[in-house]
């Protein structure tokens, strides 16, 4: 039973350092909202803490949204590799456009970010997979107006019936007449 103990640790060991590191992903924000018409932008910062260099192949990005637009900015953002000890620093990952109208219900749609890579620049090991969410605000049935907007036109209310009294009283011409109450 030791022995069998003995090589799984052996194993796990030689493949850990066959990668060479170990790559982590922390998002800046994982969990974004947004409404119809929206692009969500999501950065995160890409970790090896372990010793040895890793290169960064490849990613796959999954989204259980049927009307969003992905953006992968995997080429133009992610490094090569990242050498032992050494992070990315915060870069943009991808992007989310909402279309406009949604065919999406408002509600949490879930994804999953993964990166390909390993010793060299044509490994593809699985790197990790980090998950990521969008929601969709429910839209709303109607705006209220800005309070200076609203104030305006209660003021143009006001003036329009103050006119209509003074133009009343100005076709009376003062006249003294019975029938006009005091």
């Amino acid at each position: 039973m030791k022995l069998i103990s003995n090589f799984a640790l052996l194993t796990m060991l030689a493949l850990g350092s066959a990668q060479g590191g170990v790559i982590g992903l922390t998002f800046d924000q994982p969990n974004q909202t947004g409404a119809a018409g929206d692009t969500l932008h999501f950065f995160g910062l890409i970790d090896n803490a372990g010793p040895g260099q890793v290169f960064l192949n490849g990613n796959s990005l999954n989204l259980t949204m049927a009307s969003a637009t992905l953006n992968d900015l995997f080429i133009s953002n992610v490094p090569l590799f990242l050498n032992g000890d050494t992070d990315s620093g915060s870069i943009e990952l991808f992007e989310v456009a909402l279309s406009d109208p949604l065919l999406d219900a408002p509600g949490v749609y879930s994804g999953t970010y993964t990166l390909l890579g390993g010793a060299d620049d044509s490994a593809t090991e699985v790197l990790g997979a980090w998950s990521f969410s969008v929601t969709i605000e429910p839209e709303t049935s109607g705006e209220v107006p800005e309070p200076a907007t609203a104030m305006l036109l209660v003021l143009g209310g006001l003036g329009v019936a103050l006119g209509r009294v003074n133009r009343k009283a100005r076709s009376d011409g003062g006249n003294d007449s019975p029938h006009r109450r005091r």
